[in-house]
């Protein structure tokens, strides 16, 4: 790999790893945030959802960058 290549892979792996945690951070947030906001619970299983997505998203683009490697 070049070294602009290897930058770049490391950039990805640096938003992988944000939005690894920023996922993480809304699924357990999620409760407070319906209760703090006065929301009705269907947006507590929305934000599950929400964070299920990224952890998804993450993970293929893991397998993605693991096969490029």
């Amino acid at each position: 790999m070049t070294p602009e290549e290897e930058r770049a892979f490391a950039r990805m792996g640096r938003r992988m790893a944000l939005l690894i945690a920023a996922a993480g951070v809304l699924a357990v947030l999620a409760p407070w945030l319906v209760v703090k906001l006065g929301l009705a619970p269907r947006y507590e299983i929305f934000f599950y959802l929400v964070a299920m997505a990224c952890f998804v998203f993450a993970m293929v683009n893991l397998a993605v960058m693991w096969r490029r490697r």
